[in-house]
């Protein structure tokens, strides 16, 4: 899966470096300023992130950090249920 990048504003992918109407600058705008679901802090621009249809916006990072979090306390689960049946 590809993370999706919002260019800042005044670059020429972005949108327009001062407030306007242009329907595109202003969806790039509110999608810059939601707060990913995981840190809460605004998704901003220049900063891989991804569109969860169910949680909604989230940091490229925080969610993989998510995933290795998982992962871990997986493998910590595993070796516990591991130690009691020794034990």
């Amino acid at each position: 899966m590809a993370a999706g990048y919002l260019a800042s504003p005044g670059n020429h992918a972005g949108p327009c470096y001062e407030y306007c109407q242009h329907t595109d600058c202003q969806a790039t705008r509110a999608m810059a300023q939601t707060g990913c679901y995981i840190c809460r802090e605004a998704i901003g621009y220049d900063t891989g992130f991804y569109n969860d249809p169910k949680d909604g916006l989230v940091h490229r990072l925080c969610y993989l950090r998510s995933i290795e979090e998982a992962q871990e306390n997986g493998e910590e689960k595993n070796r516990e249920k591991q130690e009691e049946s020794k034990g």
